[in-house]
């Protein structure tokens, strides 16, 4: 049976064109949305879903939020190794990809690869996230010399004979890493049905998520 469709209000996040990175910036950011933000803090959605939807509309702090509490859930490691590289982090990034493991194949695996198997395709995997990780640093024109691997980043010079398109190459795989993300947890976490225990996140929701956190209420297994 097929899932739901969306709720309306969430269609401007899938949107490639309503979507960019903020690169070394904090990871308190204004969405770029916030009629929809609202909407997504309050809706219950499963976390796992909620934060990757946070992402898509560039609110890192609340998905921050979330994903702390998914620390065991593959599915919440990957999706904490793209915030870390939305906001410019790209160490972080890259000591998150390995702990997904294998389910990066599905993204960032060569499905056409028949000399590599088992460990091998996840390693090869690894190395294709990180890989594009080090471009995106590279593009960050505020990167210096520790935050790419093997050179750092380009100089104002350098960037201003590049094609703008590079960037917007990047972004648009960092846009469909979070959209793959986004439909294997709602495939495996109820669709877009409210989820018991996921309490709406508000300007003081910290406070009360920690609190129901503390008391056992947290949101059960997170998949995938």
């Amino acid at each position: 049976m097929p899932l739901p469709s969306p709720p309306s209000v969430l269609l401007p996040l899938f949107e490639q064109k309503n979507f960019h990175l903020h690169p070394s910036s904090s990871s308190t950011s204004a969405p770029f949305h916030p009629d929809i933000a609202s909407h997504i803090a309050n809706a219950s959605y499963h976390p796992l879903t909620e934060s990757i939807l946070h992402l898509l509309n560039g609110h890192l702090e609340p998905a921050h939020f979330l994903l702390r509490k998914m620390d065991e859930d593959t599915g919440a490691m990957w999706t904490h190794a793209i915030l870390h590289k939305m906001e410019g982090d790209y160490s972080n990034t890259r000591a998150w990809y390995p702990k997904v493991g294998e389910k990066l194949l599905g993204f960032w695996g060569q499905k056409d690869d028949k000399e590599r198997e088992g460990k091998e395709l996840e390693e090869q995997a690894v190395k294709k996230a990180k890989q594009h990780t080090d471009r995106i640093a590279k593009l960050d024109r505020k990167s210096n010399e520790e935050t790419v691997e093997g050179g750092g980043g380009y100089t104002l010079e350098e960037l201003e004979v590049l094609d703008t398109p590079v960037l917007e190459i990047e972004q648009s795989t960092v846009f469909d890493e979070l959209m793959y993300l986004l439909n294997l947890s709602t495939a495996a976490n109820g669709g877009w049905t409210a989820t018991e225990g996921s309490a709406a996140y508000s300007s003081d929701g910290s406070r009360l998520r920690d609190e129901q956190y503390a008391k056992g209420g947290a949101w059960g297994t997170c998949k995938p």
